[in-house]
């Protein structure tokens, strides 16, 4: 489904992939690494103090649409429009845009190496899907 150049479903359903690698990578892979990385324990997550969990998933569900449109954009000017094509682009700038951002904010935000590693592993894996999905999807 397009509208004018930009498409519509591949986008919605890649954005929906990346949420759910994001609650399974915070969730069963990663959570109790993520968690001591951030310095949170399971009883801090519990603590009534806590933001609601419904605005925060909204956010990252609107991050990943905005994303997942994005990467449809730079895969179609680069005329990648192939699994491996699509895959490339989503490595490409997962490590040129996002590792990079992410790796100044974490050094002079002196957070652990072990976040940083979890926190772009993410990014890297997911963003390596969602361009494979999206160049592969015609």
């Amino acid at each position: 489904m397009m509208y004018g150049n930009i498409r519509l479903l591949q986008p919605i359903v890649a954005a929906l992939v990346m949420f759910v690698l994001g609650a399974l990578w915070f969730g069963p892979l990663f959570s109790k690494p993520w968690m001591a990385a951030m310095g949170i324990s399971p009883d801090t997550m519990n603590d009534k103090a806590r933001p609601s969990i419904g605005p925060m998933l909204v956010g990252s569900f609107i991050g990943s649409l905005v994303m997942a449109f994005a990467m449809d954009c730079f895969i179609d000017r680069s005329m990648s429009r192939t699994l491996a094509g699509g895959a490339s682009v989503g490595l490409y700038a997962s490590i040129g845009f996002v590792a990079t951002a992410y790796a100044s904010t974490y050094l002079f935000g002196q957070k652990p190496l072990k976040l940083y590693v979890i926190d772009v592993g993410y990014q890297i894996v997911g963003l390596t899907i969602v361009g494979a999905l999206l160049g592969a999807w015609k």
